[in-house]
């Protein structure tokens, strides 16, 4: 048994527990705050006697760029309609996106490998329970692939998608279709 442990400088701690006696793979996804440049990363092993080992500790960054709408702008993000980027209802941090009334989405292309496994993860909540909120992406190579959340609290959802053979980019984007309340969505990024 042994338990894979990530500490934050902003107080934060993200637990990722395996209990086998083969070796498994662990993901632990953490965002740092605005004004960290470092994390620490380790492996922790609480009791026993046994021997614990960890091996390829790969730490990736998101091709998403200001996901968690940290920067307090919509930046890199494309703004269609009433987009923006708000000091209020963030999930995590302090900003998040809003898509206030009416059909409005924001959109941001980003850089991938061609003929790779991604998956997008999002959340999102809804100021009523309809109309939905899609996360989602296009432009792949693929399927447009989405996710609906009509949750009126934060939920996660996320789509895994293969980029085409040939495909270096992609579109990603959060909609709401109709509605005149607002909207929220923040923690977007994209593993692999």
């Amino acid at each position: 048994m042994f338990n894979k442990i990530l500490s934050l400088f902003k107080s934060t701690i993200v637990k990722d527990t395996k209990q086998t006696s083969k070796k498994t793979k662990g993901t632990v996804t953490f965002t740092t705050g605005a004004a960290n440049t470092t994390a620490t990363i380790y492996l922790y092993k609480p009791s026993g006697t046994t021997i614990a080992y960890g091996d390829d500790f790969t730490i990736l960054r998101s091709p998403a760029s200001n996901g968690g709408f940290e920067n307090g702008s919509l930046s890199p993000w494309y703004g269609w309609n009433a987009a923006t980027v708000v000091n209020a209802q963030a999930r995590t941090g302090s900003y998040a996106l809003q898509l206030a009334g009416g059909s409005v989405s924001a959109e941001q292309v980003v850089t991938l490998s061609p003929n790779t496994t991604y998956t997008l993860t999002g959340y999102a909540k809804t100021g009523n329970s309809s109309p939905p909120v899609h996360i989602g992406v296009k432009n792949f190579g693929g399927t447009e692939q989405f996710v609906s959340i009509s949750s009126t609290s934060y939920t996660q959802g996320s789509v895994t998608f293969t980029t085409g053979s040939t495909n270096t980019s992609a579109t990603i984007y959060a909609y709401k279709p109709s509605g005149a309340t607002s909207a929220y969505v923040d923690d977007i990024i994209i593993t692999r």
